[in-house]
Parts: C-alpha cells; sequence; structure tokens
C-alpha cells in the first residue's frame, strides 16, 4: 500500500472497460510523463508460456489519455490487493506507483442570456495508483518487430480471451469517449488483416 497514497487508480488498458471495482467516480485523466504501449508479453491471462499474448504498459514518453477512477476510502486496500492480483499474476511484471495525473470535471451550466447549455471542464491534479512496465522483468517485449507483434496479437489467446479482443476492446473504450491513439488504430488494422488472411480457405 505504501505505493498508493490516494483514492484515485489511473487506468490505460483493460481497467478502462473492465475495472472489476466499485468506484465513485470515473473522470478522463492525462498522465504526463508515459505513453500506452503494447509491449508486455501475458504467460496466462490473453496467452500462455508456449505463445505468450501482448497487452499494454506504461513507458517513458510524452503523455497518456485514459480515465482515473476515485474509490471509497475504506475500500482502499481491499481494491489494492485485488488489482496486484490481476495485473501481478502470474509474475509481478508492472511496477505500482503514486504519480500525478490531471483529472478533467465536465459540468453542464444553464446560459444566464439564453436557453442554451455551457459544458465547462475544469482540471485537478490528484495522486493516482499507477502500473508502469517493468524494463528489466522477462515480460517486457525488449526486442520485437512490429511484424512479430502483429501476429502474436492475432493468434495468442489466454485464460481471459484473445490480444486480439483484448487491443479491440481498448479502442472501442477509447473512441467512446473521444480519445484518439492512431499507434494502435494502425496497429489493429494490421491484426484485423492478419486475422482474416488465417481464416480464409485455401483454394
Amino acid at each position: 500500500m505504501q505505493a498508493w497514497r490516494s483514492c484515485w487508480i489511473f487506468a490505460y488498458g483493460s481497467l478502462m472497460w473492465n475495472p472489476g471495482f466499485p468506484f465513485k467516480r470515473k473522470l478522463e485523466a492525462t498522465l504526463k510523463g508515459y505513453t500506452r504501449s503494447v509491449c508486455m508479453y501475458s504467460y496466462e491471462a490473453r496467452g500462455n508460456r508456449e505463445f505468450p499474448g501482448l497487452v499494454l504498459g506504461l513507458i517513458p514518453g510524452k503523455h497518456v489519455h485514459g480515465f482515473a477512477f476515485e474509490v471509497e476510502e475504506g475500500m482502499r486496500e481491499k481494491i489494492y490487493n485485488d488489482l496486484i492480483q490481476r495485473e501481478n499474476t502470474p509474475l509481478a511484471c508492472y511496477i505500482p506507483c503514486s504519480l500525478p495525473v490531471c483529472v478533467y470535471e465536465k459540468d453542464v451550466f444553464s446560459s444566464s442570456l439564453t436557453d442554451d447549455k455551457i459544458l465547462q471542464s475544469t482540471y485537478t491534479d490528484v495522486e493516482a495508483l499507477c502500473f508502469i512496465a517493468d524494463p528489466d522483468h522477462e515480460q517486457f517485449a525488449k526486442a520485437i518487430t512490429h511484424e512479430q507483434r502483429i501476429n502474436i496479437i492475432s493468434k495468442a489467446k489466454g485464460t481471459r480471451g484473445t490480444s486480439h479482443a483484448y487491443l479491440e476492446a481498448t479502442l472501442v473504450c477509447l473512441r467512446d469517449c473521444g480519445i484518439s491513439d492512431s499507434e494502435l488504430e494502425d496497429l489493429l488494422l494490421l491484426v484485423q488483416d492478419q486475422v482474416r488472411l488465417s481464416i480464409v480457405p485455401p483454394n
């Protein structure tokens, strides 16, 4: 729990669309100094030891847009332990830490001069629990090529489903909230092409 000093959790991958814990609020948020990357081998959830899948991690970069969840103070310890179990099973490949995150609160006001509704955003910096990819861990995909990444995501499957479905669900969530990630979108298109080719019966 020393790594988490607040009631906020930053989500950039599957936690965005499948948090798995109760929360008070879910707000759009930005973490500076990191970027979202398909850089972690998955030995269980989205692949296996024989054919590891690939999932997202946070690596040093400019910034990353996602969501921040605010949870009840009394639920912090249980949620933290559950997340450690979820993110670091079977091996501890993510580093939990507390980092400053900017959250966006949107409120609708009525104009005093017209009947129009005005959308106003306020910005607040909070400390949030983040899971950073461990670059020294065996599950960190250091030397993977773009072609290898496409091949793995198009084929790997684990206890929670395929790497392809994981990537697709993440992008659906981002699109629904107006968050753009062109690199992941391009990757998904190439993966989908590979999947289609794999299921076309031979002549």
